[in-house]
């Protein structure tokens, strides 16, 4: 086959899953009613390690969002 009969081929659509159909459940903050998210214990730690990454590394650029980086940490 040649390179333009390739390109010229029209390309099967894969059918998209229908999203009002799947059931999902999230557990919400009773105040907000934010969705909470659960994390393990090493997505946790690496978290911490690339903010302290990026915080040492470039300082001013991180001095803005600091303190709200801190207060999603601590949660």
């Amino acid at each position: 086959m040649r390179e333009t009969d390739q390109l010229s081929r029209p390309i099967p659509k894969k059918p998209v899953p229908n999203r009002h159909s799947e059931i999902a459940m999230f557990e919400r903050c009773l105040d907000c009613n934010a969705v909470l998210e659960e994390y393990d214990d090493d997505i946790i730690g690496l978290c911490v390690v690339v903010l302290a990454t990026y915080i040492h590394r470039e300082p001013s650029l991180a001095k803005p969002m600091l303190l709200e980086s801190l207060m999603a940490v601590a949660k």
